[in-house]
């Protein structure tokens, strides 16, 4: 069992960088990573919504909202990616691991767009 944490920390704090070469046969890991990368994206969304919820009346939101819609968007395509990468087989596993990088990058992306555009 400690073996079994250690190696799922280490998945979690793996980058797609480290990720991204990751052949079919030990899809398993980055099945793992993905689950583990779209909680991360669950708890960055649950964030930004609770400071948006905080947000007073006064605060000009529009910008908020519009990156807060591609963040949503994103998180949607990445846990599509990740649903489509679970059936992967060797012939389309490349292609769609790419996706799957992209998504996450998107993500992250979004993220840092809602983030630049606090109002408050």
């Amino acid at each position: 069992e400690v073996a079994a944490n250690a190696e799922a920390a280490r998945i979690a704090a793996a980058s797609w960088d480290d990720v991204k070469d990751t052949e079919y046969d030990l899809r398993g890991q980055l099945f793992l990573w993905v689950k583990l990368i779209e909680a991360r994206v669950d708890s960055q969304v649950a964030e930004l919504t609770a400071r948006r919820a905080a947000m007073n009346g006064a605060a000009n939101t529009k910008d908020w909202d519009f990156a807060m819609k591609e963040m949503s968007d994103a998180r949607s395509y990445l846990k599509s990616m990740g649903e489509e990468l679970a059936r992967a087989t060797p012939e389309t596993w490349n292609q769609l691991k790419e996706k799957v990088g992209q998504a996450w990058l998107r993500t992250q992306a979004a993220y840092a767009d809602v983030i630049a555009s606090t109002t408050s």
